[in-house]
């Protein structure tokens, strides 16, 4: 083969076949990265509480904010007991594991109170709790105390109007 006629091939080879090959390999990537998406956002669909569901099935939600009147001192106690309490609400399938927030709020002079809003999956739960959740409350109850004419833990039924 004449030296021309290599340099020819090499040339061509460099502008047509390699992008044609570079072209197929990030489309192989795209369609790989998007079956990837598509599987995460199923496998997240399945695993995720569905309220909806929920709501067919004649149970119904109750969105609470919690306010606990903390005893001077106990606070590190309180919050250790409060984030048991989660683990255990939500192992046992009673909350949406979302949204969930605890506060903790200055509320006079060396005393603190703590708010916490979740939602029950069910609105009987509070009423029908398992033991291990019923041991728990009576913990927290003995960390807190009734203050300013409130009781030392109050829950609220509450609306979410924004996540």
């Amino acid at each position: 083969m004449p030296k021309s006629c290599s340099w020819r091939k090499a040339k061509l080879e460099a502008q047509v076949l390699r992008p044609l090959a570079c072209r197929a390999t990030v489309r192989l990537m795209k369609s790989t990265l998007l079956l990837m998406a598509l599987c995460f956002a199923l496998f997240v669909s399945c695993a995720a509480p569905n309220r909806e569901h929920a709501a067919v099935q004649g149970t119904k939600s109750e969105t609470v904010l919690v306010t606990y009147h903390v005893k001077a001192g106990k606070e590190a106690e309180l919050e250790r007991i409060l984030r048991q309490a989660w683990r255990v609400y939500t192992q046992s399938h009673l909350v949406y594991p979302e949204p969930h927030v605890l506060l903790k709020e200055k509320e006079g002079e060396g005393v603190f109170r703590y708010l916490e809003t979740f939602t029950w999956m069910d609105r009987k739960t509070p009423e029908h709790a398992p033991a291990e959740v019923m041991e728990l409350w009576k913990r927290e109850e003995g960390l807190c105390e009734k203050r300013n004419g409130h009781y030392a833990i109050e829950p609220n039924e509450v609306t979410l109007v924004a996540p």
